[in-house]
């Protein structure tokens, strides 16, 4: 699975998240426009798991490739542990989709 780090210096404090820009969700009854599993990523503070939305992605810097990927992914079990928990998310959305209809 393809992730994707985002950032944006613009703010008074540094923001990085990464997200599944494979997992592409669709627009909901709950949810007005297309959206992507992601999680703000800090190592100060808790992880903090979100769907973030297409229109969103513009406000940050994307990067494929992002030096300190690697070192991230150690907060998350490994890339296997952070495509685990997209692919979760994913697949619990999808279901509260069909549940809804």
């Amino acid at each position: 699975m393809k992730i994707n780090v985002l950032h944006n210096q613009q703010d008074s404090f540094s923001q990085t998240i990464l997200y599944a820009p494979e997992l592409k969700l669709p627009e909901t009854n709950h949810i007005a426009e297309k959206c992507f599993p992601a999680v703000r990523f800090s190592e100060l503070h808790p992880q903090e798991y979100f769907l973030i939305l297409e229109s969103e992605v513009g406000a940050y810097e994307e990067y494929s490739r992002y030096s300190k990927k690697p070192s991230m992914y150690s907060y998350f079990g490994g890339k296997e542990g952070l495509e685990e928990k997209f692919q979760e998310m994913y697949n619990n959305q999808i279901e509260e989709v069909k549940n809804y209809v």
